[in-house]
Formats: structure tokens, C-alpha cells, sequence
């Protein structure tokens, strides 16, 4: 019989007229409970149940509010708990609304371990409200997710309708699973969110003042309790909703009229600009976010095993994993012959299948055919008949479920039915498909067989974003290596001059976007006069100005029309002031005589003193220029680190270069990024000591001109007679041949500290 729908309507319909015709003796009635009278008792105890949990909630975290978010794992519960009974076509019946009661006491639990971690961490004083938050859902994801699947594990025999006379623990268990599964799930989400939004409307009260909170909420009241009382919202529902709307209407026009606080100003120092402070800055190209690097940990620490000569694998850990794969696919199996709708069957079908492929794979680590990291060699039958178990599934379900009632009539090939039955059964295939096509495509990014960002052949746009999708969507538990740009590095600046030394790739940019906050760093700090630029971004510019590598000029303005546009751009003063500001910009860059001719026509370098005036616009205290000498000839080289020099008068100057040359004749300070590490930072000429008693001269016959020699060779010069004088960074002088001990120079120093690095990164 039906349970639900149209079809049960009806027939409660016929079985109220059935009853309504039967003779009954005098003073006698024969009246069938209605379903609303069933319900009755539920919301006579929901109030109270809810009022006692937030009672008890209120006591122990000893506050007012976070009852609050730990309740709003409820409304969670309910759409879980809704969603099953409408997939298993089950009434909500008696039994269920006693499964949803149950629910009270068990959805709350993974909220109340969430907030309880995070009001710890944060009320110690060293947490934000994000971080303790993502530290705690770190922390107690592992947990929340066993206990709850256990609790499912435990409840999913009783989901199961064997149609027998009575039966009423099926909806019970239904509503307990599905409410369970999905308010465990969104609480992981919700509940972090709201608590970083508690502890905004904390600060967001206190900003305000209490004055204004009570206007607020009598605002509020005025004009929710007249609707409430005229019957106008009449359900405890839109009442709720309709408070909530309000008052975030009202709170926003609150925040909007009230004064806010001026943003931190970086402080000054004596007679200078502000302090710089780099602490530990790290950047990261295409990491692992947080579900990854969880799910890649246990690789993570077979690597630190193996590399301290450990052996963190062994074939008899795979087969003690087997035992419980086995377990689980022979209960998964069991439930795919045994659920009553064939939405569940297929679905515990594909969780056998799931669980068959990858005891399969355990069974190939059993038999050693894995590295040394414990992970299973391609290739072999187990990785053959892994790839087939979900078509096996699919085959028997197109068997069952389309071939046998086609052959034996029970459904005409041209039924509704019948349709609808060939059309999910096509989803699922292509469902299947994708996700084994996009899994391997996935690996084979992983091992680098195939390249992220093909640059030739057909379709690149469409094989782009197929290989982004996948590793996306399919590469979870899989190890990409990830770009490392820079590596903790730190340090300060007053003032001056400093160059950033180092050969393409060292991460000489990454710093400066991230200095200039135009990158966030992966983790570490920027600061500025002890402000973090993170909370100064929106006014950064003022502080810092920033030019980078590449830079665009619109060639068909002058200079002054150039500087004079963003002038206006950067709302510099009145006009005066910007034409003030504009032609002592021009003198200072050197672009007077010139300033009326249009850019198109500039040299390189002349573009580059332009991009220079632009960014002192503002009068920035901090000036950061991305490799600003190359490209130009000699000439224009030598005037710009001229000028770079004079704007280091009062301000903190950064430029970053390869070329020792710019360093040793501009620089006060030199810092040396190699592999992405700060090897050096100090003055120039302590950059050429570092190489002292390394550097040797050796005169080659003509004979032995190309042999090769130990060490570093700096330079080759040819000598009269066929010879070659070669320059040599060595521990030693090489055997067997007249070196000589030569004075270290700059460009000594830092190819030695390179060289270093680069062998450091290698081993």
C-alpha cells in the first residue's frame, strides 16, 4: 500500500467512506484518529525539550549566545531528517517524529564539541575567531565523523523494510540517519561560520555602543511584536524569520550611520619612514588546501620516516587492513540485495564496489607490489578487476532493472516507466565513466605523465580545463608537488637603498607582490610601522608604491597628461597642488624638458623614471621597483639607480635585480634569495667576504683550455698564445695545476652563496 502521496490520500479516502458504511449499534461511533491529533503530543514537547536543552547549554558554556549557534545545528537535522523520508518514501509518521526527539539529544553533540574547542582557544588571547575556528574543525573532524558514522552503522538495519505486519522502526531509523548524516556534515560548515560571525557581532556591539544596542532591539520589538500580535505572522516559523530579517535590517542601518573607526596608521619613525617587518613569509603555488593535506598526512609522515632511514611500510599492514575492507564490502553487498527501493540498492551496490576496489588494492600492497612509501604500483590485475567492479554493478542494475522486465512483459519499451528507467541508468553510466576518466587523467597529472597546461595540439581550451576540473574533482589523496617560491624568510628595514639579489626563479617578485600586497602569503607576516598590511590593504598605497616588472604606459598621452590623470585618479589635493606636485615629480625624475612630448616616443628608460613619478603620487614612504634595469642600455641604467638613489633619501627603496652590478655600485643593504631562501643580508662588501680564500686564477695551456676543473667556474678569458686564464670558486686550489689566491668580489660572493643553495635544493 502507499504511504505517501496522492495515491495514500485516496485510499485514506475510501477507508474513511468503508468505515463510515458499517452498521454499528446505537451510542456507538467508529472515528479514526486524524493525523493532525497524532502530531498533537510532538509540539506539546518540543518546546519544553528545546527550552531545557538551551537551559543546559547556557550553564555550561556559561553564555547567553553560544546556545544559540550550537541550536542552529536543529533546523540542519530537520532537512536531513526530511530529505531521507522523502528518498525512502516513508510517512512521517508517529515513529518518526519520536526519531526526530531522539535527534535533539544526538545532532547537538558534534556543534557542542566544535564551540567548546573554539571558545577555549579563542578566550585564551592568542587565537582570532578564524583561527581557532580552522584549528578546531582541524581537531574534531576526525572524531565527529566516526562517532557519527558509527551511529549510522548501528541504526542502518533497522532502515530496513522488510514489509512485515507492523512494522515501525523504519521510519524511526530513517529519520535518525538522515538527520544525523546531514547535520554532522553542515555543522562542520555552519557552525565555524557562525561562530566567526558571533564574534564579529561582539565587536560589532561593542563598537557601537550599548545605547545604540537598546535603540536596536526596541526597533526591533516595535515592529515585530505588532505583527505577531495582529495575527499578521501567526506561524512560530515566519515569526522567527521575519525577527531575524528585521533585525539584520535594522543592524545594518545601524552600521552604516554610525561612525566608523579609522583604519590603523603605520608608526612613523624618528625623522624616517615606517618600520618594515618581514616575519617568516612563505608562499606556496598550487598547495594542497586543508581536506587534502588531511587526507595526504599519513603520506606525509611515511615521507619523514623514509627520509630519516626508517622503513614505514610493510606488506603485513595491508593485510591487516584487508580484514575490514572485506567486512565492509560483504555488509555493503548484503544491503544491495536486501534494501526494499532500488535508489538504495544501487547505491549500496556502488559502496560494495567501491570498498571491492580498494580491498583490491590493499591486496596488491599484500603481496608487495608497492614503494617504498606503501602506495600500489600501477599496472596488474588487481588495478584491472578494481577498474571493472563499478561496470559489474552497472551491468547487473541494467540487467534487473531494464533487460529482464523488457523480456519477461512486466514493462513495455514504451512505457514512462520504462523511459525513466533507461534514462537514470544512463546517468549513472556516464556518472561512472567521467569519474573513472577524470581520476585517471588525475594520477597521471600526479605522476607527471601529462602537463597541467598543455601548450599544443587540438582543443588546448577544452583539454585546459578538463585536466584543471579533474585534479580538481579526482585528485584527492593524490601528492602534486607544489611550487614553494619563497621559504620563511624575514627581515626589517628603517631606510635606505636595499637590493634584492638573486637568479630567475628565486622568488625575488613573490616577495615584492607580497611586500606591496598585491600576494597573500601563504603563511608569515608584512608589517608596517607594527600594522599588519593585511588590515591596511584598501590604503596600502599610500604607504608603499609599487611598480612591477611589467607596466603598461598609454603611449598617446604626454607625461604631464599622464602623471596629471592619475593625480586626479589618486585625488591628490586641489588643482594647484596637482600641478604643483606634478611638475616637481617631473624635475625629480628628470623628464622636464620633455614633458609635453608624448610617451610612444620615450626611450626605455625614460618610461621607466615615468612609471617611478607615478608611483610617488601619493609621496609613498616605501617605493618597491620589480627588476627596473632591464632592458635599458648602459646610459639609462646608470641614471635610473641614480635616481633610485635620491628617492632612498627618506624612504625605504626595494628593487630587486640579478645583475650584481646594480647592487655593488647603488645598494646600502644587500639581501640574496636563492631556492626561494634568504641566504644573506648585509652590507655589499661583507657579500664579497663571504667568498674570501675561495676564489683562485688558474692559466690553462692551450691544450688542457676545455678541461674540466672542481668547483665553480666564474669566467673564461683568453690569453695571448692560445691559453685561458679561468676564474675558480673552490674549497681548494685544484691539484695538479699553478692556481693562484685571487681578492673575492662581489660577484664571487653571491654566485658561492647560489651555488650553495642550488646544491642544498638538489640534495
Amino acid at each position: 500500500a502507499p504511504r505517501t502521496g496522492p495515491e495514500r490520500a485516496a485510499l485514506d479516502r475510501r477507508l474513511r467512506e468503508a468505515v463510515a458504511s458499517v452498521r454499528r449499534p446505537p451510542g456507538y461511533a467508529i472515528e479514526p484518529p486524524a493525523p493532525e491529533r497524532s502530531r498533537r503530543w510532538f509540539r506539546e514537547v518540543i518546546l519544553p525539550v528545546v527550552l531545557l536543552l538551551y537551559g543546559v547549554l547556557a550553564v555550561t558554556f556559561e553564555s547567553l549566545v553560544l546556545p544559540l549557534l550550537v541550536l542552529t545545528a536543529l533546523p540542519l537535522t530537520v532537512v536531513g531528517a526530511v530529505v531521507a523520508l522523502l528518498v525512502a518514501g516513508l510517512p512521517a509518521d508517529t515513529m518518526a517524529l519520536v526519531g526526530a526527539l531522539a535527534l535533539l539529544g544526538l545532532t547537538v553533540n558534534p556543534a557542542i564539541l566544535l564551540i567548546d574547542r573554539m571558545q577555549r582557544r579563542a578566550l585564551g588571547g592568542r587565537w582570532g575567531a578564524g583561527a581557532a575556528a580552522l584549528a578546531a574543525v582541524r581537531e574534531r573532524t576526525r572524531p565527529v565523523l566516526m562517532t557519527s558514522a558509527t551511529t549510522i552503522a548501528g541504526l542502518w538495519p533497522l532502515a530496513l523494510a522488510t514489509g512485515r505486519e507492523n512494522e515501525i522502526w523504519p521510519p524511526f531509523a530513517t529519520v535518525v540517519m538522515g538527520g544525523l548524516a546531514t547535520s554532522t556534515l553542515l555543522t562542520l560548515l555552519v557552525i565555524p561560520v557562525g561562530f566567526v560571525l558571533l564574534r564579529r557581532l561582539d565587536e560589532l556591539f561593542g563598537r557601537l555602543g550599548p545605547w545604540i544596542v537598546i535603540a536596536w532591539a526596541v526597533a526591533t520589538a516595535v515592529v515585530v511584536v505588532p505583527l505577531a500580535w495582529s495575527g499578521l505572522v501567526a506561524s512560530l516559523t515566519w515569526r522567527a524569520i521575519t525577527t531575524a530579517l528585521v533585525a539584520a535590517g535594522w543592524l545594518g542601518l545601524a552600521v552604516l550611520l554610525a561612525p566608523k573607526p579609522p583604519p590603523p596608521e603605520p608608526r612613523l619613525e624618528r625623522n624616517g619612514p615606517p618600520r618594515l617587518e618581514v616575519r617568516f613569509l612563505h608562499k606556496t603555488y598550487g598547495g594542497p588546501g586543508p581536506v587534502a593535506r588531511a587526507w595526504a598526512a599519513p603520506e606525509e609522515f611515511a615521507r619523514r620516516v623514509l627520509a630519516r632511514g626508517g622503513r614505514p611500510f610493510h606488506p603485513g599492514d595491508a593485510r591487516a587492513a584487508l580484514v575490514g575492507l572485506a567486512l565492509a564490502a560483504a555488509g555493503a553487498l548484503y544491503l544491495a540485495f536486501s534494501l526494499g527501493t532500488g535508489f538504495w540498492r544501487l547505491v549500496a551496490g556502488f559502496a560494495a564496489a567501491g570498498l571491492a576496489a580498494r580491498g583490491l588494492m590493499e591486496f596488491r600492497r599484500a603481496r608487495g607490489r608497492a614503494d617504498d612509501l606503501g602506495r600500489p604500483l600501477p599496472g596488474g590485475p588487481e588495478a584491472v578487476l578494481a577498474a571493472c567492479a563499478p561496470w559489474i554493478v552497472f551491468e547487473v542494475a541494467v540487467e534487473r532493472w531494464w533487460v529482464v522486465p523488457a523480456l519477461d512483459g512486466t514493462a513495455s519499451p514504451g512505457s514512462g516507466e520504462f523511459v525513466r528507467r533507461a534514462v537514470l541508468l544512463s546517468v549513472v553510466g556516464a556518472v561512472v565513466l567521467v569519474v573513472q576518466l577524470g581520476r585517471r587523467t588525475a594520477v597521471r597529472l600526479a605522476r607527471q605523465e601529462i602537463d597541467a597546461d598543455p601548450r599544443s595540439g587540438r582543443a588546448l581550451r577544452l583539454r585546459r580545463a578538463w585536466r584543471s576540473l579533474a585534479r580538481r574533482l579526482f585528485g584527492l589523496g593524490l601528492t602534486y608537488r607544489p611550487v614553494v617560491a619563497l621559504r620563511d624568510v624575514g627581515f626589517e628595514a628603517t631606510g635606505g637603498m636595499i637590493g634584492v639579489l638573486g637568479p630567475n626563479g628565486a622568488g625575488k617578485t613573490t616577495l615584492l607582490r607580497q611586500i606591496a600586497g598585491m600576494l597573500e602569503p601563504s603563511r608569515g607576516v608584512v608589517r608596517l610601522g607594527g600594522v599588519d598590511v593585511g588590515r591596511i590593504r584598501r590604503q596600502l598605497a599610500r604607504y608603499v608604491g609599487y611598480l612591477p616588472q611589467d607596466f603598461g604606459l598609454p603611449l598617446d598621452m604626454t607625461a604631464r597628461e599622464y602623471l596629471d590623470l592619475f593625480a586626479r585618479l589618486y585625488g591628490v589635493g586641489d588643482p594647484e597642488a596637482r600641478r604643483k606636485r606634478v611638475e616637481r615629480l617631473l624635475r625629480e625624475v628628470g623628464l622636464e624638458d620633455r614633458a609635453d612630448e608624448r610617451l610612444g616616443r620615450y626611450s626605455g628608460g625614460m618610461r621607466q623614471r615615468a612609471a617611478v613619478a607615478r608611483t610617488l603620487l601619493r609621496l609613498p614612504p616605501v617605493i618597491v621597483v620589480d627588476e627596473p634595469t632591464v632592458g635599458l642600455d648602459p646610459r639609462e641604467r646608470i641614471r635610473f639607480r641614480n635616481l633610485l638613489a635620491r628617492l632612498a633619501e627618506g624612504r625605504i627603496v626595494l628593487f630587486s635585480t640579478h645583475v650584481v652590478e646594480d647592487v655593488a655600485v647603488a645598494c646600502e643593504r644587500v639581501l640574496v634569495l636563492a631556492a626561494g631562501r634568504l641566504v644573506f643580508d648585509g652590507a655589499p662588501e661583507e657579500l664579497s667576504r663571504v667568498a674570501t680564500g675561495r676564489v683562485y686564477e688558474v692559466d690553462l695551456p692551450p691544450e688542457r683550455a676545455g678541461e674540466e676543473l672542481p668547483g665553480r667556474v666564474v669566467d673564461r678569458l683568453p690569453l695571448p698564445g692560445g691559453g685561458t686564464r679561468v676564474r675558480l670558486l673552490a674549497a681548494g686550489p685544484p691539484p695538479g695545476l699553478p692556481a693562484r689566491p685571487v681578492p673575492a668580489t662581489l660577484q664571487d660572493g653571491y654566485l658561492l652563496l647560489v651555488t650553495r643553495a642550488a646544491e642544498g635544493e638538489a640534495a
